[in-house]
């Protein structure tokens, strides 16, 4: 899988409302060092965001698509259908 479709598949799990680091890597099939270096690019094009909160058992970081990214996503996909 090329690196392109990779950051769609990543992106379409996010958009599923898979938030979690592990859970992305399992559900898309990627490395753990594969998916942090797509999961910058995707963050750096600004289509998903990444929000830390801090609990009682240390801090808790959640990855979400932005309107932004759900519509790329779509796209990608009706390009794909196609």
């Amino acid at each position: 899988m090329d690196e392109e479709n990779k950051e769609t598949v990543v992106l379409g799990v996010i958009s599923r409302g898979i938030t979690k680091f592990d859970k992305i890597s399992r559900e898309a099939n990627v490395e753990p060092k594969d998916l942090e270096a797509i999961l910058q690019k995707l963050e750096n094009a600004r289509l998903i965001k990444v929000d830390e909160k801090k609990g009682w058992l240390g801090t808790k970081i959640e990855i979400k698509p932005t309107e932004e990214g759900y519509r790329e996503f779509e796209r990608q996909l009706k390009i794909l259908q196609e």
